[in-house]
């Protein structure tokens, strides 16, 4: 990820994956499976979102072994597990622009962009946006994790003035849990890795617990949802949803954004 500056810890995680299970000389699938599972506790011990990088890895595993494995050998079936593999991480490098052109459909001439932190499907967002003559203003929060003050301030500015908040991001990076506020949330996805033997109380999270009400769309690969605080609410659905379509005959099937 040094190297390749445009590469999300999500994607990272996947090819990790996929090279460790090119080169795992395991003999048979029991122990190919504790060994990929081993790969992932460490990724997740480092400094990099765990989000990303459990979401990424569970959807992956969960992917690979979706095939119908009726083979007579280990060979055949690692040899299954990889050309799905293969195939997945394809389908998740192009989500990144499939997204982007979903998304710009809410972009339109004269708008006001806040933009907190920085994000890479966003940012493909607005290029497409920029690709149809759309002009927008866009505001940057600076969002360093000390900058309490400037979260606020993005909260008290969705608050007050009734603004629309849209959430894009390839469905990878989403994590099925359910907090009501920002202590529900575990710390492993707070703080980083390399801090959590160390007093967190002191520590500013890396994440923020954004409620329901202050999110009007969900902005997945698939279609434009609006959020519930329900359990097992859209984020369950976007999941399944994704897996189900990957693999009907590995082909993706594209909505139109609902209409607010």
């Amino acid at each position: 990820m040094k190297k390749e500056k445009d590469v999300s810890a999500g994607i990272a995680t996947i090819r990790t994956l996929l090279k460790y299970l090119e080169h795992d000389k395991s003999e048979t699938v029991q122990e190919l499976d504790a060994n990929l599972k081993k790969a992932v506790d460490v990724m997740r011990n480092t400094d990099f979102p765990v989000t990303a990088v459990a979401s990424g890895s569970e959807l992956f595993l969960r992917f690979i072994t979706l095939a119908a494995l009726d083979v007579k050998t280990f060979a055949e079936c690692k040899k299954i597990m990889l050309h799905r593999g293969e195939f997945f991480l394809k389908k998740l490098m192009e989500a990144r622009g499939k997204v982007g052109k979903l998304a710009s459909t809410f972009i339109f001439d004269g708008a006001k962009i806040l933009l907190h932190s920085k994000s890479r499907v966003v940012l493909c967002a607005m290029e497409e946006a920029v690709k149809q003559n759309k002009r927008f203003e866009v505001y940057v929060t600076k969002s360093a994790p000390d900058s309490s003050g400037l979260v606020a301030s993005q909260w008290l500015f969705v608050e007050r003035n009734e603004k629309a908040v849209l959430c894009s991001d390839r469905k990878f990076q989403i994590r099925q849990l359910y907090p009501l506020n920002q202590r529900d949330l575990p710390d492993e996805f707070k703080y980083p890795a390399s801090m959590l033997k160390s007093d967190v109380s002191k520590l500013h999270p890396l994440v923020d617990y954004t409620p329901p009400a202050y999110i009007t769309h969900l902005s997945p690969i698939l279609e434009f949802l609006t959020p519930s605080a329900r359990p097992r609410g859209p984020l369950r659905c976007v999941s399944e949803e994704l897996e189900q379509q990957l693999s009907r005959n590995g082909k993706f099937e594209l909505r139109a954004p609902l209409q607010s």
